[in-house]
């Protein structure tokens, strides 16, 4: 984990405290949760910013459901409650980049980088053998990471 994204989720974490930091966690679910997702809202947070917080908080019940267990072997929760994110009207669509934007993105990246996106490995092999015709790797790519098989 980079130091930004602990750096965010303790950030989160001190939001959440006055609202679920008394808690045990089964007892914390969407409804215990509600509070702070109204506050943050009359604050004027974004949605993305509130979506984050619920989504730690999510992972930290994933976790605690399935990974996470204690000294006789059992997890500490028996089963993680659903925390749904909520539906961000405000975030922009995804555009697919033109061959101009695309060409300044592969100029600006360092040539590892730019090399893998392209569909070939750092000696220049061909690793990807599609034909792209008029769309664009990145389009491709920005599909490829919606459904998980590009198409």
């Amino acid at each position: 984990m980079h130091l930004a994204s602990i750096e965010d989720s303790a950030l989160h974490l001190r939001q959440l405290d006055p609202f679920i930091g008394a808690l045990t966690l089964d007892r914390v679910h969407s409804g215990t949760l509600q509070p702070f997702t109204e506050q943050r809202r009359r604050a004027g947070v974004k949605m993305k910013s509130i979506n984050n917080a619920l989504g730690l908080v999510r992972r930290i019940l994933n976790l605690s459901a399935r990974l996470w267990r204690d000294e006789h072997g059992l997890t500490w929760l028996e089963n993680a409650p659903l925390i749904q994110l909520l539906p961000d009207s405000t975030a922009r669509e995804p555009y697919p980049l033109d061959w101009e934007e695309q060409r300044r993105l592969f100029q600006a990246l360092p040539d590892h980088l730019g090399a893998g996106i392209a569909g070939v490995d750092r000696r220049g092999e061909r690793v990807c053998h599609s034909d792209f015709g008029k769309t664009s790797a990145v389009t491709l790519l920005k599909k490829k990471a919606v459904d998980g098989k590009g198409r």
